[in-house]
């Protein structure tokens, strides 16, 4: 069977506790006759009805047609079914598995592939779910690495700013300033700029040709 996680059963033969059959249940029991027990193993061969040979022909076709719902599980319905029945049989004291053991069986196939489907749509939900919350996770710490590469680039872009206008005698024009700065960190020269201004590291005060000039305050 294929691997999904944790793995589903193929099949369950739950027996119901309470059921419309439970009344030829029953009667079946009480029409089986006694047996004497026997010593040692007794290999019973039991025969099937026509109308199982006749499901195992169909699914066996399907199956080589690639008609099955599912290869990996549905493959295998027809020969469990046909063990539900003879062990059904076997417990009413049966020789042979009779047309009415053969249809008690498809009730409990009926019941094994709810069953499964249950099972099934449990475990899926519960990956998904789990799924969920490890993309979520993941999110919140891709998001959270994201801000700290941009406070640190901005931080770096900041410094880069300080030291031109160090080499500049502490002032210097905001078109200057900004031409020395490396190419791939001017995107961010306007935001550094904002937070060396709100900072108080930095002034930017407007000159007379209508430009602004930065200049380092006395902290630095």
């Amino acid at each position: 069977m294929r691997e999904c996680g944790p793995r589903v059963p193929p099949h369950l033969l739950p027996l119901p506790r309470t059921s419309d059959l439970d009344d030829r249940l029953a009667s079946t029991l009480e029409a089986a006759p006694e047996e004497e027990e026997e010593e040692g193993n007794e290999v019973r061969i039991l025969s099937i009805p026509v109308e199982a040979r006749e499901m195992i022909d169909a699914d066996a076709l399907a199956k080589l047609r690639g008609q099955s719902t599912d290869p990996d599980l549905d493959g295998h319905l027809g020969l469990c079914r046909i063990k539900a029945a003879a062990g059904l049989s076997i417990l009413h004291g049966e020789r042979a598995v009779s047309p009415l053991m053969w249809e008690l069986s498809g009730v409990l196939m009926e019941k094994s592939q709810t069953t499964r489907k249950k099972a099934e749509k449990h475990h899926f939900d519960q990956q998904d779910r789990t799924n969920r919350a490890r993309g979520k996770a993941e999110g919140t710490r891709s998001v959270e690495a994201g801000k700290v590469k941009a406070d640190d680039a901005l931080k770096r872009v900041s410094r880069s700013i300080q030291k031109v206008l160090v080499g500049l005698g502490g002032k210097g024009s905001r078109s200057e300033v900004r031409k020395k700065i490396a190419h791939r960190d001017r995107k961010l020269f306007d935001d550094a700029l904002e937070a060396l201004v709100d900072a108080g590291q930095v002034e930017v005060v407007r000159n007379s040709g209508g430009g602004e000039n930065l200049v380092l305050t006395e902290d630095q």
